[in-house]
């Protein structure tokens, strides 16, 4: 079961070299290169949170689907300007999830917008929250 009332999902990425390595070679080889020297932080929408054995609903545009593992960090009260010292005290647990990404008529589209946030985009366990 996913977090009951997540308010926000931020991810990171490129952020992963075997990630990187496997999209330079199956996609848009100069962009994801050049996206990779950056720090690209971004938002799914909370609607993509499902849990465990639940239906990922594809777009019907969908003409490519990508799927990878997370490691996901479940922050459990409001953070803000915290310091790296602090940031440990906020975390409520960890669990693992997948990022699905699906192309279709956006390819060209340098946002993820339309290519992560879909609706069940974002499946993951229950949160543990004896691991440190």
């Amino acid at each position: 079961m996913p977090p009951t009332q997540p308010t926000s999902y931020w991810a990171i990425g490129l952020n992963y070299a075997d990630h990187v390595a496997h999209q330079i070679e199956n996609l848009d080889a100069e962009r994801i290169a050049k996206d990779a020297q950056a720090f690209m932080p971004w938002q799914k929408g909370v609607s993509c949170i499902i849990g465990q054995g639940d239906t990922v609903i594809l777009p019907a545009e969908s003409d490519y689907v990508h799927y990878e593992g997370e490691l996901v960090i479940v922050i459990g009260k409001p953070a803000r300007r915290i310091t790296p010292e602090e940031a440990p005290s906020f975390i409520l647990g960890y669990t693992c999830g997948n990022d699905i990404s699906s192309e279709g008529s956006w390819h060209d589209d340098p946002s993820n917008w339309r290519k992560k946030t879909s609706d069940t985009f974002g499946p993951c366990r229950a949160v543990d929250r004896n691991r440190p």
